[in-house]
């Protein structure tokens, strides 16, 4: 008959705190890496916010340009609403001069 030689009590102890180990850097990693997501995607927005303006004075330019500032679409009539206002502005066209 073979003996079975007995398990060492540390040994159990130091898998244990090994294990224990791994799980805290699995989860310091992955909150890392969700810091580091939300960083670029701040510095993406940070950027549209920066050349949003630079797009829109190249558009307000070009309509300067071309001098078209209706309000209305050409050949229809539009419901308008303005800002927060909670009633529409109807246009024509014969309104808006056109």
């Amino acid at each position: 008959m073979t003996t079975v030689p007995a398990r060492d009590p540390d040994s159990s102890a130091l898998v244990h705190s090994f294990q224990r180990a791994l799980t805290i850097a699995r989860i310091l990693l992955s909150v890392y890496y969700a810091y580091m997501m939300e960083y670029r995607a701040e510095l993406v927005l940070w950027v549209l916010s920066g050349t949003f303006p630079l797009i829109f004075m190249g558009l307000w330019a070009q309509a300067a340009q071309s001098g078209h500032f209706s309000s209305c679409p050409q050949g229809t009539d539009t419901v308008l609403s303005v800002g927060f206002s909670s009633s529409p502005i109807y246009c024509s066209l014969g309104d808006l001069g056109i």
